[in-house]
């Protein structure tokens, strides 16, 4: 987030498992999820006025994922989902440019509950 030139009061990141993304979105207690755009705004077509803010539009050779954000979250943070986005991309592509041992480090440190959630698991 600090890249992307913002702070806690911005952007609340929050980990969701893919199946509750969104229930997430139409309950309200997320505005965006990284998520296949098109499947989305199929899927919720009808329950919730979302928008998609494709990958591919800032460099990133995907097709279709991106951000699937609600109409309002995008109306009220528009700035800070472009730059969430912007840095995502690059991110994807410093990690792509041979960087995976950096990037996995750097997920593990910014979300150390994963770790733990991890080696919970370990038999």
């Amino acid at each position: 987030m600090a890249t992307a030139v913002l702070s806690g009061s911005d952007a609340k990141l929050l980990g969701f498992d893919p199946s509750a993304k969104v229930s997430a979105i139409i309950g309200g207690q997320t505005d965006a999820a990284i998520a296949p755009v098109p499947f989305y705004l199929g899927l919720l077509e009808g329950k919730q006025n979302i928008e998609g803010i494709l990958f591919a539009d800032f460099g990133q050779r995907m097709i279709d994922y991106g951000i699937a954000v609600s109409e309002d979250g995008l109306r009220r943070n528009t700035p800070a989902m472009r730059s969430f986005i912007t840095v995502m991309s690059r991110a994807y592509q410093y990690t792509l440019d041979g960087h995976v041992d950096e990037a996995s480090a750097a997920l593990v440190a910014a979300r150390p509950e994963v770790r733990r959630a991890s080696r919970d698991m370990d038999p």
